[in-house]
């Protein structure tokens, strides 16, 4: 099956070296394409009205490294129930 938190569009399939995968058999699948699954889906439109559109970026992997304002607040955390494990954004480094 597909691994969820592998099928968002942010760098879909790119990083090969970062525990994600083509295989369908593999746990780290990240899909057929980006949103490929309806909950992924669902996920993301939840966050576009939880986060206003100017918000969000119209190329995020092109500008990763500018900064909003400091007027702009937010933040995505992904809490894995199973494992016990909060899951930070990849570009934190703490």
């Amino acid at each position: 099956g597909v691994d969820l938190n592998r099928n968002y569009d942010f760098m879909w399939g790119e990083l090969k070296g970062a525990n994600t995968s083509g295989d369908e058999c593999d746990n780290t699948y990240h899909g057929r394409n980006p949103f490929s699954e309806p909950e992924t889906n669902t996920v993301a439109d939840y966050a576009k009205q939880l986060f206003p559109a100017e918000q969000r970026r119209d190329d995020p992997e092109g500008s990763m490294d500018v900064a909003f304002g400091d007027d702009v607040m937010g933040i995505f955390v992904d809490v894995h129930a199973p494992g016990g494990y909060i899951i930070y954004p990849w570009t934190h480094d703490d």
